[in-house]
């Protein structure tokens, strides 16, 4: 069983190796033009209803929208979590996403969890949350990459 984590920046990284899990996690900043846009990312803005998930583990989220907060904590889940997953209109507890979704408990007790203050905006590797999603109005999306047991 993989042990809890915590870290916590007032920056986000370019990349943070999570050793508990042996997973890497990337982040890159990558401008959106309305002129321009590359075919993967004007896949991910096509369809808001999409959950952005690649099966490398690739999601996209509005930077915009998480750019002030004053801290970025990735950790393991809590009991009390909760989450708004894309495309719902209301949170629910993340014990039961991971429960209505399939996922292994295994996988549950490995997933880091990216809070921008107190917002649970990303289950890192599955699912953003609706208030950070990618838009036609979205300016400079956040593109997390991940990369499980790389080293």
């Amino acid at each position: 069983m993989p042990s809890e984590f915590y870290y916590e920046f007032k920056t986000l990284p370019d990349r943070i190796f999570l050793k508990e899990i042996s997973t890497m996690v990337e982040f890159h900043l990558t401008g959106i033009s309305n002129s321009v846009k590359s075919n993967t990312l004007d896949l991910q803005i096509k369809s808001e209803d999409d959950n952005y998930v690649k099966p490398d583990g690739l999601l996209f989220l509005d930077y915009d929208k998480i750019s002030a907060g004053s801290s970025f904590v990735i950790r393991t889940k809590k009991p009390a979590d909760r989450f708004r997953p894309l495309g719902c209109p209301y949170s629910v507890q993340l014990k039961k996403y991971f429960i209505d979704k399939k996922i292994p408990q295994s996988d549950r007790l490995k997933t880091p969890l990216l809070f921008v203050d107190d917002l649970l905006v990303c289950l890192i590797g599955y699912q953003i949350a609706d208030q950070v999603k990618v838009t036609s109005n979205t300016k400079v999306a956040l593109k997390i990459l991940t990369y499980p047991r790389c080293c």
